[in-house]
């Protein structure tokens, strides 16, 4: 076949001088993407030809006026009255109908079964809507890099809304705080409060929007990020996946179990408690180790966090962790301001 012909060095060339060319909304031809990826205009008609057979690209005009565009991708919508619906049979259903997921590698096709019945779990448990909508789109063809992007949106109450009325928080940036750090539900008799946290970590990218908020959970990049949004009703997760991931399901709940294959173990950021310009009280400290003791293990991560004050590292290191010994803190990521301050904190 056309695309098995020459180096696989080549192959890779050619479809990132493709990606740039789009990307840049330039003409993509056989001459333009020979001159971005440095081959020959021979071995660039040919690549550009195989990515035609697969279906990556469309080839429009003829001669001299011929150039190649990318297929519109796919776009899969499904809806759900909540009364009386089960996640495992809306699972069983999209699986049915889906040609995206077809596609999926072994381990995207787990994490996507895992993820959704999570996330529509949550939608017929705790939004309080008549309905609950996801939608699957990605790339019409496969490609190495190729990524399904799903939504699952209702119109109910609102992710952090509900939290922080059930626990009486001050505020929906304090029911984020919480869910950073797992084992948080508003109905613990049927929810364990690991679907969320887990299906952040399996995914390449989470994003989770309600009220005024946007919380995303970036896996590939380690990282999170929380944003104002225009107000929504209801909430709307959005998360990517790539379709050949070589991340393992497994791999993601053992890295935060025990040795009985219990939640024993979480991460959160700091910079998620940080509500000044820096850390200069002891409130922000007890409300990241708010329910931390629930975890034999917690990892603080301190990317981004320029400067902590004394009392805030004090409160989390010695007040807290002497009163808490089944709980082992672990900070990582600190510049060396912080570290100084940590280690004074812990002797």
């Amino acid at each position: 076949m056309i695309e098995a012909v020459g180096r696989p060095k080549k192959v890779e060339t050619v479809q990132k001088a493709v990606q740039q060319l789009l990307a840049e909304g330039k003409a993509v031809t056989s001459g333009s993407v020979a001159e971005a990826g440095g081959v020959s205009r021979q071995t660039a008609f040919k690549y550009l030809t195989a990515m035609v057979q697969r279906e990556e690209l469309r080839l429009e005009g003829a001669g001299a006026g011929s150039r190649y565009v990318a297929l519109a991708p796919v776009r899969e919508a499904f809806e759900f009255p909540t009364a009386g619906l089960e996640e495992h049979v809306a699972v069983e259903q999209i699986r049915a109908r889906s040609a995206l997921a077809r596609r999926l590698g072994p381990n995207a096709s787990k994490i996507l079964d895992y993820a959704l019945s999570e996330l529509i779990n949550n939608a017929i448990d705790h939004s309080g809507a008549p309905l609950v909508r996801v939608a699957l789109s990605g790339p019409a063809a496969d490609a190495p890099a190729a990524r399904l992007t799903v939504e699952v949106i209702d119109e109910g109450e609102g992710a952090f809304e509900h939290l922080r009325r059930f626990r009486r928080l001050a505020s929906a940036l304090e029911a984020v705080q919480d869910l950073s750090k797992g084992k948080v539900t508003s109905d613990p008799t049927r929810h364990t409060g690991q679907g969320l946290f887990f299906s952040a970590r399996a995914v390449d990218r989470l994003s989770v929007e309600s009220g005024e908020l946007r919380w995303t959970i970036d896996a590939d990049l380690d990282d999170t990020a929380l944003g104002q949004i225009a107000p929504r009703r209801g909430t709307r997760v959005v998360f990517e996946l790539a379709m050949q991931t070589p991340r393992v399901l497994k791999d993601v709940f053992d890295a935060y179990s025990d040795d009985d294959f219990g939640f024993a173990k979480t991460k959160t950021w700091v910079r998620l408690f940080e509500t000044g310009l820096h850390f200069i009280s002891r409130s922000e400290a007890k409300r990241l180790c708010a329910g931390l003791e629930r975890f034999e293990e917690a990892v603080l991560d301190f990317k981004g966090v320029t400067e902590v004050g004394q009392g805030f590292c004090d409160e989390v290191f010695r007040v807290w962790a002497t009163a808490h010994p089944g709980t082992r803190l672990f900070p990582e990521r600190m510049v060396p301001a912080v570290a100084h301050l940590v280690e004074r904190a812990k002797r």
